[in-house]
């Protein structure tokens, strides 16, 4: 879809960010949830595994102490049999040597229990390490499951894009439906995606100029991405940007406003007021501004705009576009309010920027010569003018062919700009040029050939008898 059609006057074309309809696909793969059935599955099957291992080493433990208290219930038996003996033989005023009898046994009984402690250990131990192998490998299955579900969904989205570019929307939507069809089978689970999904498939439709069907996918889109536990707000600002091109699409102005000005409000607070896409925001509500007719306000939102993209860097051919589109939405709107002096360096600028990168065949950096004509020719520099609109045809001339009525055009303005600067037969020249196309293409009553030949008899009437140079 060409959405220069839509906004001509603006000069936006698909090449720049910041056009009123510079919706792009999110690749949902790289947002995949880690969550799914799967994993649900072996997250239950580990914890079986952990609680077996922990009985077994409570019962192994538990029959070890058995044995130690066994032990010690024979060692005090014969403990008790000794000290019995040994007080028959022994001086009863002497209770020191009947404690020394003592202190052998009680020995044998601490090392005993260390004992017991140190495999008690080493059994939970040995009963921890099993836990974290169970962990690790369930670990190990969720990362390949999800390397899978990633795989999946990037490969669908790479192969309904590549159907995108050629223009095949209706196939491009087959696919995306067929993944949206899988994410409900396998991973009903996985909302991101499915919103994901839903953004992606809004921007199709918007695409193939199906704006209602636009609306109603990119609403539920937005409304996901709402719902989820955490949401990535970075997301549902784009949705509600897409969302608000479709509504202006539909002439729905207040709804569109209302998309944008929630959407710049998110925008906002998580990327901070200098970053671009807060710029693009900018730049959408402006040109919303201009379709209801209110030029300043919209020249305010373009100024900002282009004041965020001056202070980043602007590295990229598609970055530098945007910043030539946001020159010329403030060029143009000074034009509308007759401040051709602050246009022309403006459109200067969007022009040089446009030719370096586009080259000056280019259609877009075509308009925007245009634009500066204009700006010059009414400010009173008509010699640049008429230098601008002779750029203009020679462009035309090459890509249309010099017969086109495409020229016809350019070729009335060029003539007046001439007139304009007190030389008339340059005017008189290019009258008859535009003249000889139409009637080459034309009947010979159309209203156009006779508008043009009206205007050329009063020029050739009126400068009949003068000599110019």
């Amino acid at each position: 879809m060409s959405r220069m059609k839509r906004f001509q006057y603006l000069t936006f074309n698909d090449d720049t960010s910041f056009s009123i309809s510079s919706g792009r696909l999110s690749l949902v793969s790289n947002d995949l949830s880690s969550d799914s059935g799967t994993r649900c599955t072996i997250g239950t099957e580990g914890g079986e595994s952990s609680a077996r291992s922990d009985v077994v080493a409570d019962q192994t433990i538990d029959k070890i102490i058995r044995c130690s208290n066994k032990s010690k219930s024979r060692r005090n038996d014969s403990d008790r049999s000794s000290d019995r003996s040994s007080d028959r033989s022994s001086d009863r005023s002497c209770p020191i040597i009947a404690g020394l009898k003592a202190y052998p046994h009680q020995t044998k009984l601490t090392n005993n229990d260390k004992k017991a402690s140190e495999a008690k250990q080493k059994l939970t131990s040995t009963s921890s390490k099993r836990e974290n192998n169970v962990r690790k490998k369930t670990s190990s299955i969720e990362k390949k499951n999800k390397f899978e579900h990633e795989k999946f969904f990037k490969r669908m989205y790479e192969t309904a894009t590549s159907h995108l570019k050629m223009k095949q929307y209706q196939t491009a939507l087959m696919v995306f439906n067929e993944a949206v069809k899988v994410q409900e089978e396998k991973y009903p689970e996985a909302v991101e995606i499915a919103a994901g999904l839903k953004h992606n498939i809004g921007v199709v439709h918007m695409c193939a100029c199906d704006y209602d069907n636009a609306v109603s996918v990119l609403h539920d889109a937005v409304r996901m991405r709402k719902s989820l536990p955490h949401p990535n707000q970075s997301d549902v600002a784009m949705s509600l940007v897409e969302l608000g091109i479709a509504y202006l699409s539909q002439k729905k102005k207040y709804e569109a406003l209302i998309a944008f000005r929630e959407a710049l409000s998110i925008r906002r607070k998580v990327l901070g007021v200098s970053h671009l896409l807060v710029g693009k925001v900018l730049n959408n509500i402006g040109c919303l501004h201009f379709e209801c007719g209110e030029l300043l306000p919209a020249l305010t939102c373009f100024e900002e705009s282009l004041g965020i993209q001056r202070i980043n860097n602007l590295m990229s051919d598609e970055s530098l576009l945007s910043y030539a589109s946001s020159l010329n939405n403030v060029a143009y709107i000074k034009i509308r309010r007759k401040e051709y002096n602050e246009s022309i360096s403006i459109l200067e600028e969007a022009l040089l920027v446009q030719q370096s990168v586009l080259g000056d065949t280019n259609p877009h950096a075509v308009a925007t010569l245009s634009n500066l004509a204009l700006a010059n020719l009414q400010s009173g520099r008509k010699f640049e003018a008429c230098e601008n609109y002779d750029s203009i045809l020679a462009v035309q001339s090459e890509l249309e062919g010099s017969t086109s009525l495409a020229i016809v055009d350019t070729l009335v303005k060029s003539s007046d700009a001439f007139l304009s600067a007190g030389r008339p037969e340059p005017a008189m020249e290019r009258l008859r040029k535009a003249l000889s196309v139409q009637e080459k293409h034309l009947p010979k009553d159309d209203s156009q050939i006779l508008s043009t030949r009206s205007q050329l008899e009063k020029l050739e009437s009126k400068f009949k008898n003068m000599n110019w140079i």
